[in-house]
């Protein structure tokens, strides 16, 4: 991700002044930021000054079992007409965590 961001600076294509005082969204299927990459995008936000990046995930329900789906398979499967009986479109659940 931030190795796209810096591209796109370079590129002329973003304005890194866009992102002073902005909270950068970033959306996965797993985990959007683990540990091991947190601390590089702090400083990258830090130096951008970034105001606040955020993580999303969403998951569904199970459709066979009891429990939510794996972000990935909601994502793969979110546009995907449920089995007969389900609600259309499923219901998701939102996870949110501040990384910086």
């Amino acid at each position: 991700m931030l190795a796209t961001f810096d591209r796109m600076i370079a590129d002329k294509r973003l304005d890194p002044k866009r992102l002073m005082g902005a909270t950068i969204h970033v959306v996965g299927d797993q985990v959007v930021c683990s540990d091991v990459c947190r601390p590089a995008l702090r400083t990258w936000a830090a130096d951008h000054e970034a105001k606040a990046v955020e993580g999303h995930l969403f998951t569904r329900p199970r459709y066979a079992r009891s429990g939510q789906a794996t972000a990935k398979t909601t994502a793969k499967t979110f546009l995907q007409a449920p089995p007969p009986g389900q609600p259309s479109p499923p219901p998701l659940t939102h996870h949110q965590e501040k990384l910086y």
